[in-house]
């Protein structure tokens, strides 16, 4: 059974490497199942724990969790994009700068929602 498995993988290997877009497509394809998986899973579940509470705060932050999602995926899809093409290496070292600096700008946004949600829920 081993040896079928390393024989199947080196085939994969050998074959993803005859199409390089084939590895680009099965990347984000298994990005885009993760996170829908974490939306079903993660998000769903936290979402029916916080309805069964008498706060709103919990609510609010499943919701910002919620919405972070989808920009982030935006951001991994790009990431991932820019890593497969051919460019030279000046240029990609300046594109994933440019991509880190836009993943930092996103924790900083949504870590001040959180903070204002917190704020928020304090005051009241």
């Amino acid at each position: 059974m081993n040896d079928t498995w390393q024989t199947a993988m080196k085939q994969f290997t050998e074959f993803v490497r005859h199409y390089p877009w084939l590895g680009y497509v099965l990347e984000v394809g298994l990005l885009l199942l993760a996170a829908w998986g974490f939306r079903r899973l993660i998000i769903g579940y936290l979402g029916r724990w916080a309805k069964r509470t008498s706060t709103s705060f919990d609510d609010q932050l499943v919701k910002i969790l919620s919405s972070a999602l989808r920009p982030l995926l935006v951001l991994a899809v790009a990431a991932i994009t820019v890593n497969s093409l051919p460019i030279p290496p000046h240029i990609l070292a300046l594109c994933n700068r440019v991509l880190t600096l836009a993943i930092i700008g996103l924790a900083l946004f949504y870590a001040y929602r959180v903070l204002y949600v917190g704020v928020a829920a304090w005051l009241e």
